[in-house]
């Protein structure tokens, strides 16, 4: 009978440690860190470490179009953004040092809309045409 309380006592003794790690709970992870921004707009946020070749301002009253990304033309010498003037839909074209140029690519109502607007816009695979 002593034998046996020793022995139950030494077993206890020696699951108790793995009992209790078992028993204890886990700890919370810490959250990922906070991505930090070099700038925000409207439909846009920069990461940090991320290099910007060229930022520009849009054109008064131009609000770019969510559903549509920059697209990219003449082999990256160019880029196409989508968007809304004064309620027609206008796809501009930004070029040259620093994307310092401007040209209308196309909008409602031009050549590029022979039925007066626009319902879709895509580059072609080879960014030669929109």
């Amino acid at each position: 009978m002593r034998r046996s309380v020793i022995a139950v006592a030494a077993l206890a003794l020696a699951f108790c440690p793995a009992g209790c790690s078992l028993l204890r709970r886990p700890t919370p992870s810490k959250p990922p860190p906070a991505l930090l921004f070099e700038a925000r707009t409207a439909t846009l946020a920069i990461t940090n470490g991320i290099s910007l070749p060229a930022s520009i301002a849009l054109p008064p009253g131009f609000a770019p179009a969510a559903g549509y990304p920059p697209m990219w033309f003449q082999h990256g010498a160019e880029i196409g953004v989508a968007g809304e003037v004064e309620g027609k839909t206008v796809v501009l074209g930004f070029s040259g040092a620093n994307l310092a140029n401007r040209r209308v690519l196309a909008q409602d109502f031009s050549a590029a809309a022979a039925a007066g607007v626009i319902v879709d816009i895509a580059a072609s695979p080879d960014g030669s045409r929109l």
